[in-house]
């Protein structure tokens, strides 16, 4: 006997070209099940077992909507003319929504070769007890254990889906004492411990997302475990006739480097005798990844290189995306429209990005120097930064860098950055604010979007240090209410055996102050000179 085992069909549209107001991808996808439907035609399962998520997207306009059902239709029924019996399970709801699947049922309901199951239950035929637990809204579930934190909802569903998996199981025919008699199937769509995710990691723990025990998959005894969920095709270490079918077609560059099929188990009346693995027609994406070197290559060389180096045949017919290094200069030099032409006439399918993965500032790290001239160096950075007026900026700055230099003493500052304390003002979204880092070593800070983690802890330390707010406007990080006319930053840190202290002050009206101080015993001393050029200058702009 051969059961047919595939999931994760996902049948909408991806990120990709349109052709005559079709997308081309959703004809991969189309594609790949015809190509099932005719592996089927051949082997003749007895059973077809399709293990959820048969849509991409739940969400979706008319003329999508009969489209994708009258695909996932007319599959189905192909495969259920090439066997005796289909069972087709809801996956999770985002995917395959409670509407696509009432109309799926009613489509489908003269044909009593196919049974499409919603709710956790056991189908029993000639050919298998075929036990199911489709993914179910989480609603649903909060309806019925509410009020419980994230992690308990967790552990809670899988300690609800443990109980089902053993419940299912004694509904099933007894095989374990009878072994010729038919197998008992467990179909369901969620993660198992242990099973390799579509990144490369392994899933382990159970308290971040629902997931079926390994025990209670062990314990129940199914002659066959055929997962959907997980788009990676795969067995589970440790776990006898547990399967991942794995999704029917790739869709993003997680899916790199995998395999995209289905499976046909054969049993010996209950045991699982063997699996064989077939592979989809699937579209393949392809990353690169291009050093300083490989732009200034395509640089120089255009098309020659890409030639050169094989991307004809890298990229031909597949799904593509660049992932540069680069210099400042060469950024400014990439035409990233001419690189995406390019790659069509070297056969891409789909050009899906060219970003650029790093940038290195050579005005600021390799120009730059601490042995060279200190105007020479803001003169290298603000050409590099195209900035205007140069010549007007150099000439405020040197007042600056004079005093500076007057006052470099021949013991420089060195040592270990350790910041001590930030304590803000008006600042975003604080009215008063204080952290004193001196007894932390090691700390994560946790919260919600929006809780003022980043504003405390990385921009308040960056504005009072530089001003370099991230809106661009110096006035944005004053707290925005009536009565914050003002603003203040202070920032205590030491180098190696030295601490410091920088006080700012802004107010609405665009005012400044701007202190810094040296630590001495018990007292700050002011760095006079310094704040007062600073001062100066900045009244000056």
């Amino acid at each position: 006997m051969k059961i047919l085992h595939t999931a994760d069909w996902h049948i909408g549209q991806f990120k990709g070209p349109i052709e005559d107001g079709v997308n081309l991808r959703s004809l991969d996808t189309i594609k790949c099940l015809e190509y099932m439907v005719k592996v089927a035609e051949e082997e003749k399962p007895d059973m077809v077992c399709i293990s959820g998520d048969i849509f991409h997207q739940e969400q979706i306009g008319p003329v999508r909507y009969s489209d994708e059902m009258v695909t996932a239709t007319r599959i189905i029924e192909g495969l259920a003319e090439r066997s005796k019996f289909v069972v087709v399970m809801r996956g999770t709801p985002n995917h395959d929504g409670s509407g696509q699947f009432r109309v799926l049922e009613k489509m489908l309901s003269k044909n009593k070769k196919i049974a499409v199951v919603t709710t956790p239950q056991v189908i029993s035929t000639p050919i298998a007890d075929v036990a199911c637990i489709p993914g179910f809204d989480k609603q649903e579930f909060r309806a019925k254990f509410p009020g419980l934190s994230a992690e308990e909802e967790n552990l809670t569903w899988t300690k609800y889906i443990s109980d089902m998996v053993m419940g299912l199981r004694a509904q099933c025919s007894n095989t374990n004492i009878i072994p010729d008699m038919t197998p008992a199937i467990l179909m369901a769509h969620y993660t198992v411990p242990g099973c390799n995710m579509e990144s490369g990691q392994t899933s382990f723990f159970s308290n971040f997302e629902p997931v079926i025990p390994r025990e209670a998959i062990q314990a129940a005894d199914y002659s066959a475990v055929l997962l959907g969920h997980i788009h990676r095709p795969q067995t589970i270490e440790g776990l006898e006739d547990v399967f991942y079918s794995g999704a029917i077609n790739a869709m993003n560059f997680n899916d790199e480097g995998q395999s995209r099929g289905f499976w046909i188990h054969e049993f010996d009346g209950r045991r699982l005798k063997s699996g064989k693995r077939y592979e989809t027609p699937y579209r393949k994406f392809q990353t690169i990844t291009w050093s300083q070197e490989d732009v200034e290559n395509y640089l120089c060389r255009g098309k020659e290189f890409l030639f050169t180096e094989g991307y004809p045949f890298l990229v031909s017919d597949k799904i593509v995306r660049i992932k540069y290094s680069c210099t400042v200069e060469q950024k400014k030099a990439l035409n990233i429209p001419v690189l995406q032409s390019d790659l069509y006439e070297m056969g891409a399918f789909y050009v899906a990005d060219i970003e650029a993965e790093s940038m290195v500032d050579v005005a600021n790290r390799g120009l730059l120097s601490e042995e060279s001239d200190p105007l020479l160096n803001l003169k290298k950075w603000l050409s590099e930064k195209c900035v205007k007026d140069t010549d007007k900026i150099v000439e405020l700055g040197e007042p600056i860098i004079s005093v500076a230099m007057k006052s470099e003493t021949t013991s420089e500052n060195h040592g270990v950055f350790r910041p001590v304390s930030i304590s803000v003002k008006n600042y975003r979204n604080y009215k008063e604010e204080s952290f004193d880092f001196s007894d932390i070593s090691f700390c994560s800070i946790n919260g919600v979007n929006g809780a003022g983690k980043s504003s405390l802890f990385m921009d308040a330390i960056a504005d009072c240090l530089y001003e370099e707010t991230r809106e661009g406007d110096n006035k944005a990080w004053i707290r925005g209410t009536e009565d914050a006319r003002s603003g203040s930053i202070e920032f205590v840190f030491d180098i190696g055996d030295k601490r410091f202290r920088v006080v700012r002050t802004r107010t609405k009206s665009g005012r400044a102050t701007l202190n810094i101080s040296q630590k001495d015993g018990e007292e700050w001393l002011n760095l006079k000179c310094y704040n007062k050029v600073v001062t100066e200058v900045a009244n000056k702009i």
